[in-house]
């Protein structure tokens, strides 16, 4: 989000690239998630929970990313301040 906001004020034509590299990235490593942690058995249910830590972990991160400390904030908009 810290970084999607300067671009768009910048050239808002570079959000397509932003949004495809992150579409890229997020759906390569969620293609990947069964060979990283590969659930046992027949794909049923109780099968696909083996996976819940791993599910929780990416929720944490995602969270984080959208509650970043006051410092780290003020760290980007400093940044973008210099543009």
């Amino acid at each position: 989000m810290l970084t999607a906001g300067p671009t768009a004020d910048a050239a808002p034509w570079l959000m397509l690239p932003l949004g495809l590299g992150t579409l890229v990235v997020s759906g390569a490593l969620l293609r990947d998630l069964r060979t990283i942690a590969p659930p046992r058995g027949n794909g049923s249910f109780a099968d696909l929970a083996e996976l819940a830590p791993v599910w929780l972990l990416l929720a944490l991160v995602v969270l984080l990313a959208m509650a970043m400390p006051a410092l780290a904030v003020e760290w980007f908009r400093t940044l973008a301040a210099f543009r």
